[in-house]
């Protein structure tokens, strides 16, 4: 049997081994709290013109507000600087006012915050897409399609206890290009019109975490023109509205607008050299049917 003095010393002994068994005391549990995002799309500046279809104001505007798919992401910054994805959805907005993302985050840790919104439907996609989609997201090039318009925004903060609600404003990632013809002939509709970009690059990638389009090498980067038909006979009309993915300012080298009246006459325009800047809108205006004098060039912001 053992005597009080041996089971004194058992104890004693096993507390001190108990008290030793770990170099450093466990950390606390991270504190894990609901952050908040509110994301809109800014206003479409008013380009008027006075064929609406065809205006250039965007899809926002010409296709409503009400009818975006937004997807929403949220990745934590690593120490390499990696991302890892820690939250993913969509939401269809519904009224037109924006949307509001709630999350979880972890204080002290820093997020990136990827918001895009578009016009297509919601995606189904695997959990395993969901943390690369953003990152190579395919994109069409449909002319003067404005269902192709999206918007994107993206922010990286660290979040504590004063700094869990952010706001963004999405804004279009796209150059618009607008043609408008101030002599177009008042007894006649366009049939159709058609643009030939020739060997102008059309990337067909986006990176909505750095913003930045690519062409994949594997797709063809194949232009296809649209034909489309309006019949307000204004004498200054909208001709062509198109959208350019675009990394930074640069210009359009040479392509063709051929536009086919109701009676098949048709006229062609070759321009180059046209100034495209993302989120604005270039617009060229002037005599397309009667004269081939340059027509007037603005950039405009969007």
């Amino acid at each position: 049997m053992l005597s009080k003095h041996s089971i004194y010393a058992l104890l004693c002994g096993t507390l001190m081994l108990a008290s030793c068994s770990h170099d450093e005391p466990a950390a606390p549990d991270a504190t894990t709290v609901e952050a908040s995002f509110s994301v809109d799309v800014a206003d479409a500046i008013p380009t008027r013109s006075s064929d609406a279809f065809n205006s250039a104001l965007g899809g926002a505007h010409n296709l409503g507000a009400n009818k975006l798919n937004y997807i929403l992401a949220l990745y934590e910054v690593a120490d390499n600087n990696t991302l890892i994805l820690s939250d993913f959805c969509q939401i269809s907005d519904t009224d037109g006012d924006g949307e509001r993302f709630s999350p979880m985050v972890t204080l002290g840790k820093t997020y990136t915050m990827v918001a895009l919104a578009h016009f297509g439907d919601r995606l189904t996609l695997s959990d395993a897409q969901k943390a690369d989609y953003l990152k190579a997201m395919p994109i069409a090039g449909v002319f003067n399609d404005e269902s192709e318009d999206f918007y994107v925004a993206t922010k990286t903060a660290r979040f504590t206890a004063d700094n869990l609600q952010h706001a963004l404003m999405l804004k279009r990632p796209y150059a618009k290009l607008r043609i408008v013809a101030t002599d177009y002939p008042a007894a006649a509709t366009i049939s159709s019109v058609s643009i030939d970009y020739g060997t102008n690059t059309l990337f067909n990638r986006f990176d909505a975490l750095t913003q930045q389009f690519s062409l994949d090498a594997t797709v063809s980067p194949t232009l296809t023109a649209e034909q489309y038909s309006v019949t307000d006979a204004a004498t200054a009309k909208t001709i062509v509205a198109d959208y350019f993915p675009v990394n930074a300012d640069t210009y359009l080298q040479a392509f063709t607008v051929t536009v086919t009246l109701n009676d098949d006459s048709q006229f062609s325009r070759t321009f180059s050299d046209i100034p495209l800047r993302r989120n604005a809108l270039t617009t060229l205006s002037g005599a397309f049917f009667s004269s081939p004098s340059p027509m007037k060039c603005d950039v405009t912001c969007d």
